[in-house]
């Protein structure tokens, strides 16, 4: 075989060995891809979390102003009776009223915030469990790169 037929088998050889190259760029790819999924997931996790915060608090100042109120209505009966007396409760009533209905209106909020933790969760994990078979495809290629860059060695070493 002439040196022109044995160069172009080499070529041919190495051109085989480096297409697996193709391969590896990819899954970079889907692996970046599953990492920003992830990285939005969390955020969004994040962000759920400070909104249950805040909904928290709002109902903390909401109990403790349906206590003013009650507390408020309590000294104005103490002051003048009968009527002052119907009236203070007509106003804890109302302001337990208020309370229990700004109360099923922050569960709920809480409720629906939670679903979405949960699906961002479940997001975040399937984001995960998709990185996870990207990094076993990523190490498949690898052992295959290092099985090429053997026979290239053992090529160019012959």
């Amino acid at each position: 075989m002439n040196k022109t037929l044995k160069a172009s088998d080499e070529v041919k050889k190495l051109h085989r060995m480096f297409a697996a190259l193709g391969e590896v760029v990819d899954v970079l790819d889907r692996v970046g891809s599953v990492e920003q999924a992830e990285q939005e997931a969390m955020a969004r996790v994040e962000k759920l979390k400070g909104e249950a915060d805040t909904l928290a608090t709002k109902i903390n100042g909401a109990s403790i102003e349906a206590q003013e109120i009650v507390a408020a209505a309590k000294v104005k009966a103490d002051e003048t009776l009968g009527e002052a007396i119907t009236e203070a409760h007509s106003m804890q009533e109302q302001a337990l009223g208020e309370l229990k209905a700004a109360k099923e209106d922050a569960d709920l909020i809480v409720s629906a915030a939670r679903e979405m933790l949960q699906k961002a969760e479940a997001d975040a994990a399937a984001a995960d469990a998709r990185r996870r078979a990207a990094d076993d495809e990523l190490a498949e290629i690898e052992k295959k790169i290092a099985k090429a860059q053997a026979q290239i060695n053992k090529i160019l070493g012959a």
